[in-house]
């Protein structure tokens, strides 16, 4: 970790003290101390993880110490952790930290990540670090190791108590470090205690953070007034345990040992050195004794008024102790989750990458869900906002599809869609039949309009291998195994000249454009575009092993292979980039694919019960997916001539998929990696 200079007011080191009221039990002072060591400068990050921390230790007077520490760690690790996640691999930041806590006569300590605390009485020096090899640091995956430590901490006038304690961060530990510790920490005013600290724990990337909180005068320590050792708790660190100074018997108030002869010895009754006695408040009535500790008054009070408050005050006392008793201490689990959940959903709806909002749209519904069943169900509304982002962010939109043509199983193997009605190509009877766009048929009810053996204007139809839609409306056109070509216009069927047709060792896939015919020859390895008028046909991809469907446009060719992959070639068989990358980035395996008049695709996804539309170049645009729970097979898709239906084939029928009307911007590509990354969200209506 980078450490800059130790002494100064720093961004990395934060004391605070507040004044804390518990009537009628009176008033305490807490003294916070937070000191976190960074990975990056980076000023205002560094601001937001103390005061997250800060407000977080302070936000509950109820919560005991060492779990308003916790809290408070947790905190900044959660910021840290916000900030990583929109950040690059190596623009992440880490940190350790070390909190303490006085409220005296004690000092409570928590660390995480590579922290240590010192304790120092004038003559012994006690260092506390974390156990674990390598700690856990805040804004990592993990939740950070937090350790604990507790000691006395008071003036030095009091034999039992440190007199300094000390925190520190990124220190590199020695053989020497000790010693040089207990030099620094013998200094006579806090800022040069914390330098001095800073520069003897410094290691090869520069001085350590250090902290130093003192309880102690300096005139008392230079005076030996801390000869005996305190005593220290410790939960996760290392350290010995201490046992405070033993009476010796037969003596009521023993003095204290190690303190020098020539140090008077206060007298029954007296002010200890460096302490200021109260001063009497003049004029006061005969019999009363007031004193006065700064602007505060204070009087005994009459003795009738004390007969009333004491009552009161003991039930106000048993009514605090039941509920304080009854209540769970420090902030519930489920509390935490839902809070940071809702963190995440603001974040999701302030992204405008799609993909970054999907990540945290997705970490903020499993915080939902998990708050939720630890609460039994009271954070459904929180996990219904969160599914509804979800669904936003991804660009969902569900839609009931509906039968047209039910089939039994595998009857029906081809699918063409014109303004006349939907065509099927049977796959016993090698017939096609024609069906309303709009109602649900069955495969009986359809009318045969052309069979094997059929003669037709231009010779006699032999078994159909094939059946194909065209762009525009246009009637589909048949191939037949002859190799030859039948196109239906205006109810009747006639011949089209198809130059090369006999040459076609195998059709493995077959499409139409407006003007022509693309063929997929599997023996040839080849995908050749054969004009409709009878032109000459021109190769457009050679060596292609193997595909199952082929579409294409006045640039591009799209070819679907076995494993749901689809490659994109230009008109000169030269590959082109083409991943398409939903919010989820999940990829798409696609099962049937089809294109629209405006240039989309769109690409069944049956692993994911999903259809993706997508730009030429693969740039997500939206999903529409079933309101029912059913998983539809797609094997061929084709769009209606108006744009507003999908037509797919499943294994058991012909189902139209209605199309939302409102389409959304595609995202935008980076120009640095070539991966989407970008685009508004529009939530659909």
């Amino acid at each position: 970790m980078n450490h800059g200079a130790a002494g100064g007011d720093a961004p990395f080191r934060h004391v605070e003290r507040r004044q804390l009221t518990f009537w009628p039990f009176g008033q305490r002072v807490l003294e916070l101390y937070v000191l976190v060591d960074f990975s990056s400068q980076e000023p205002d990050l560094m601001r937001a993880v103390i005061r997250a921390m800060r407000d977080e230790f302070f936000k509950s007077e109820a919560r005991s110490l060492t779990n308003s520490l916790r809290f408070a760690i947790h905190a900044g690790h959660f910021v840290l952790r916000s900030h990583n996640a929109q950040a690059l691999p190596h623009e992440r930041v880490t940190a350790a930290v070390a909190c303490a806590v006085s409220r005296q006569p004690e000092a409570f300590v928590a660390l995480a990540g590579e922290a240590a605390a010192l304790a120092f009485d004038g003559e012994h020096l006690e260092i506390h670090r974390p156990t674990g090899r390598v700690p856990r640091p805040l804004g990592g995956d993990d939740m950070p190791t937090v350790g604990f430590w507790s000691a006395p901490l008071g003036p030095g006038c009091d034999p039992a108590h440190w007199h300094v304690l000390a925190l520190a961060c990124g220190a590199a530990w020695m053989d020497s470090s000790a010693a040089g510790a207990r030099k620094a920490l013998s200094g006579s005013s806090t800022g040069e205690m914390q330098e001095r600290l800073a520069e003897a724990l410094a290691g090869p990337e520069g001085p350590a953070r250090t902290l130093v909180a003192e309880a102690t005068h300096a005139e008392d320590r230079r005076r030996g007034r801390s000869a005996q050792r305190p005593s220290a708790r410790s939960n996760g660190h290392v350290g010995r345990r201490r046992r405070g100074p033993s009476r010796p018997a037969g003596s009521g108030t023993p003095p204290p040992t190690g303190v020098p002869s020539d140090v008077p010895r206060p007298r029954p009754g007296s002010v200890p050195p460096g302490r200021r006695r109260p001063r009497a408040i003049p004029n006061a009535a005969p019999g009363r004794s007031l004193w006065a500790r700064g602007r505060h008054t204070f009087a005994p009070l009459p003795p009738a008024l004390r007969l009333v408050l004491l009552p009161l005050g003991l039930a106000l006392s048993l009514i605090v102790a039941s509920l304080v008793m009854n209540r769970p201490f420090g902030e519930p689990v489920h509390v935490a989750l839902a809070r940071q959940a809702e963190v995440l959903v603001e974040q999701a709806q302030a992204s405008r990458d799609v993909y970054q909002a999907h990540r945290l749209a997705a970490d903020a519904r499993s915080l939902a869900e998990q708050a939720n069943t630890q609460a039994s169900g009271a954070y459904t509304t929180l996990l219904d906002r969160t599914d509804r982002l979800l669904r936003e962010v991804d660009r969902v939109y569900s839609v009931l599809p509906v039968p047209v043509v039910r089939s039994g199983a595998d009857q029906v193997v081809d699918l063409a869609v014109s303004s006349e009605g939907v065509f099927t190509l049977g796959a016993q009877d090698g017939a096609v039949r024609q069906f309303d766009a709009f109602n649900d048929q069955t495969l009986d009810s359809g009318r045969v309009v052309l069979k094997p053996g059929d003669a037709v204007s231009g010779g006699r139809v032999d078994t159909a291998v094939a059946l194909v839609g065209r762009p525009g409306g246009e009637g589909p056109l048949v191939v037949d195994r002859s190799r030859s070509v039948w196109s239906r216009r205006v109810g009747t069927w006639s011949s089209v000249p198809i130059a090369g047709g006999a040459a076609w060792t195998r059709v493995d896939a077959v499409t139409a454009t407006q003007s022509a015919l693309l063929v997929f020859d599997g023996g040839a390895r080849t995908v050749s575009s054969h004009p409709l008028n009878g032109g000459a046909p021109v190769g457009l991809i050679r060596g292609l092993e193997s595909a199952l469907e082929v579409v294409a446009s006045d640039v591009d060719t799209y070819a679907r292979l076995a494993d749901g992959r689809v490659l994109r070639f230009d008109r000169e068989s030269r590959p082109r980039p083409f991943d398409p990358q939903p919010p989820d980035s999940a990829g798409v395996r696609v099962s049937a694919m089809a294109r629209d008049s405006a240039g989309t695709l769109y690409l069944a996804d049956p692993s994911r019960r999903r259809i993706v539309q997508v730009t030429a170049d693969g740039r997500f645009i939206r999903q529409i997916v079933s309101s029912q729970d059913v998983t539809y097979e797609m094997r061929a898709l084709q769009v209606s001539p108006q744009g507003d239906r999908l037509y797919g084939l499943d294994r058991l029928g012909v189902v139209a998929w209605p199309l939302p009307a409102e389409v959304p911007a595609a995202v935008a590509a980076s120009p640095a990696d070539g991966t989407p990354s970008g685009g508004a969200i529009q939530p659909p209506k």
